[in-house]
């Protein structure tokens, strides 16, 4: 019996040991947390781990406008931006990336609109409102990415725009071409800028390891199977960054519903596999690299479901790639061992919906952490708290010669892992899962490696550096080598847009030259008069008129000399005014809608300071459109049943100063037109309503002879309306609509008109209400 009970203890204390070290997540609640506490978007929202004030700890963006700084271990601070103010829509993609190679990272937000901001490397961002990217682009969107697709150093910028999935009219994906100067130019030359598709998330990948990064876009209908849109850069082919379908099989010929493509080397065999999650009109798909030859592999990971993201890291550090998939009722977490991958079911134990996924390790302990965005217990931040002996390496790459936040660099890491000699592979881009992002520090699992054997940095700009015998459980930082007797011209400004002046700019001479040969000469010329303006390093310059002003510098060494020119760089604006209101329809704050009806609200405005006006309207709280104009449809159960009444607000801005206009509708029930005849009359014709006088209701009848658009209004004596009766298609045929007053408490008695519009038939009767 003794041994029975000290045998049912081990087994008792096995179980719970290996509970213990299975539960791999823990999700923070510490009411001291901001991103514990603060509430987060519940729409298709995302997030990112950046460094975003060169601190060396790991921040966390979650749109739209969260941003939490990072101490380094385990404490977050929530900061206040101008990040993602006016943004709206049902996704809002970030993607983050140094795009004007300043140091400072910058953010841009795929949504409705859309937005880019710059760092100014002060703790603050100013909203980029200039040329193809700017306001006066439509460039509404669902995800982001930035990587330089011509190995220019410049990175550029990809926008995703689902048909029929974002607010306003559909558009073709946008692509953005970064002009090394600060402003980007849109290309529309590709089948992803011109053509209509359900474009979802766009990841970047050399998949065929030729030099230049290749698109994978997720083009997911939500339910249809289809083909997605995977393209190949023929920059190293050609010299020039252009993009060619691609139609191997079977990943460009398997039907997806697809969300995000991942191309990971799971089984550290040098190559790179494919890995897709689909929403519910596919299974998630696997595909092994077979020497360049995709095969379609059923695992674990090839499920059914409605899945959103795919996010891979080495989250035991045992020198695998695992991969946690996020759902609609939760989210997954896959082991990878040796290349067979089992479901850990315990490791989250929290149910609720998860999106974004974005890996990090934020609290330097050499484990990657993850955050999620989505709705109920599974979203938040979870930190990894899994126990084992296993060795690790990190690593931060800055480039010179290529571009400053090294996307689209290769990382090759050898190390003996359990006495075999192991490669294994990262690709640093700015878009790993569903609108989200990866930490770019680079992190390697060792098992029991003592030491790293070798690494190699394959830059984009085409320099390759080799370490060998670093140490272990450490974070490394690498800056990519200067070529001999490289020279290239580069600056930025502290500002480049100002309103009033005098302005005085800061201007920084961010140059890169082989340190072997260093600048000996400067020459800056701050409005392109062809004057010598200043010859030190990083001067400052006062504009003291209104205008836009280009900026150039070179420089020159005992070797050659270069000049950078930024066309229209700095703008000084004269101060604001305020816009102001030139018509708007309905004239009354007060309005009336039956329900199933639609009611034009309308309003145009000028500028007191000749600035561009933009309009927002805002339905209950819901930014709805963008237009001078909003069609509004009383809705007869959403967002309450009727009677209601709904708040309708225009804000109307040029940039800097706004005004408002807001309605209040009452909306409230009415008895559908009735067809009261089969017979179809021979002509139109709008009959006297009756009883008139009237009161509490009268019945107005009416005939058209042929299917119609039929417009059925009541005004007042001045000529406002006061209620839309019908504003729908109907048959030919005879008609009656009952309109009760006695629902609109503010009438008076009086005169009233009816007003019937129908194809090109239009007449109005009067009619009395008596109180």
């Amino acid at each position: 019996m003794k041994k029975f009970i000290l045998l049912l203890v081990v087994i008792i204390l096995l179980v719970a040991a290996y509970s213990l070290s299975a539960q791999t997540f823990i999700k923070i609640t510490d009411p001291s947390n901001p991103i514990a506490t603060t509430p987060m978007a519940g729409n298709y929202s995302g997030a990112a781990w950046i460094d975003y004030n060169n601190d060396g700890n790991l921040d966390l963006f979650s749109t739209k406008s969260l941003l939490f700084k990072g101490d380094g271990t385990g404490g977050f601070e929530s900061i206040n931006t101008s990040i993602g103010i006016e943004i709206g829509g049902q996704s809002n993609g970030p993607t983050w990336g140094d795009y004007d190679n300043d140091g400072d990272i910058d953010c841009f937000i795929a949504g409705n609109p859309s937005r880019l901001y710059r760092n100014n490397g002060n703790g603050d961002f100013t909203a980029y409102l200039k040329g193809d990217i700017g306001p006066d682009g439509d460039i509404r969107g669902w995800a982001s990415s930035w990587a330089d697709v011509n190995n220019d150093s410049y990175i550029d910028l990809f926008v995703t725009h689902p048909a029929g999935f974002v607010g306003g009219g559909p558009t073709p994906c946008h692509f953005f071409i970064n002009n090394t100067d600060g402003t980007f130019t849109e290309n529309f030359d590709y089948q992803f800028s011109i053509e209509l598709a359900p474009y979802t998330t766009a990841t970047w990948y050399d998949y065929d390891f030729d030099g230049d990064v290749d698109l994978f876009i997720g083009s997911g209908p939500a339910g249809t199977p289809a083909v997605d849109r995977l393209y190949q850069n023929m920059f190293t082919e050609t010299g020039t960054a252009s993009f060619e379908r691609i139609n191997t099989s079977p990943i460009a010929t398997d039907l997806q519903d697809g969300q995000v493509w991942n191309f990971i080397d799971y089984d550290n065999d040098g190559d790179l596999d494919a890995y897709i999650t689909n929403y519910s009109g596919a299974i998630n798909r696997f595909y092994r690299n077979d020497n360049g030859t995709y095969v379609s592999l059923n695992n674990a990971l090839t499920i059914a479901g409605s899945h959103l993201s795919n996010s891979w890291g080495d989250f035991d550090n045992d020198g695998d790639q695992d991969v946690i998939v996020t759902h609609e009722s939760g989210n997954l977490y896959f082991r990878n061992e040796d290349g067979t991958f089992t479901n850990n079911t315990i490791a989250f134990t929290v149910s609720g919906s998860t999106r974004a996924s974005a890996i990090g390790d934020y609290d330097n302990d050499g484990l990657l952490d993850i955050f999620f965005s989505g709705t109920g217990d599974a979203a938040g931040l979870f930190q990894n708290i899994t126990e084992n002996e296993n060795n690790w390496v990190q690593f931060d790459l800055r480039g010179t010669v290529s571009n400053r936040s090294a996307l689209g660099t290769k990382v090759k890491l050898k190390a003996t892992i359990n006495g075999n000699s192991v490669w294994q592979y990262r690709e640093i881009n700015a878009q790993n899962g569903f609108n989200s992002q990866n930490t770019l520090r680079v992190h390697f699992g060792l098992d029991d490696a003592s030491i790293v054997d070798s690494l190699i940095v394959i830059w984009p700009g085409g320099i390759t550096d080799i370490n060998t015998n670093l140490s272990v459980n450490e974070f490394h930082l690498f800056t990519e080598t200067i070529p001999a007797e490289f020279l290239r011209a580069d600056f930025v400004a502290d500002k480049t847009e100002g309103i009033g002046s005098p302005l005085t700019v800061q201007f920084t001479d961010i140059t890169i030259v082989d340190q072997n040969n260093p600048i000996t000469g400067r020459e800056w010329d701050f409005d392109n008069d062809g004057t010598i303006d200043a010859t030190e390093q990083n001067p400052q310059w006062i504009y003291n008129s209104i205008g836009t002003y280009t900026v150039k510098l070179t420089v020159q060494n005992a070797v050659s000399s270069d000049t950078k020119t930024k066309t229209e760089y700095i703008t000084i604006n004269r101060l604001p005014g305020y816009p102001i209101i030139t018509y708007e329809d309905p004239l009354f704050s007060d309005t009336t809608v039956f329900t199933g009806a639609r009611r034009l609200f309308t309003v145009s405005a000028l500028d007191t300071s000749e600035y561009n006006i933009t309009y927002r309207w805002i339905l209950n709280g819901t930014l709805k459109d963008i237009d001078s104009n909003y069609n509004y449809m009383a809705l007869g159960f959403i967002p309450t049943p009727a009677p209601r009444t709904d708040t309708i607000i225009v804000e109307i801005s040029n940039g800097y100063n706004s005004i408002y206009r807001t309605w209040y509708v009452n909306v409230i029930s009415t008895t559908d037109a009735e067809d009261i005849t089969t017979n179809i009359p021979n002509q139109y014709a709008l009959e006297q309503n009756y009883p008139n006088p009237f009161n509490p209701s009268t019945r107005i009848r009416f005939s058209i002879p042929t299917g119609e658009l039929v417009k059925l209004k009541v005004f007042n004596i001045l000529g406002s309306e006061i209620a839309t009766l019908l504003d729908e298609y109907k048959m030919a045929g005879v008609y009656e609509v009952e309109f009760r007053p006695a629902d609109l408490k503010f009438l008076p008695s009086g005169f009233y008109f009816y007003s019937l519009r129908a194809g090109k038939f239009s007449e109005t009767k009067k009619m009395i209400l008596l109180k």
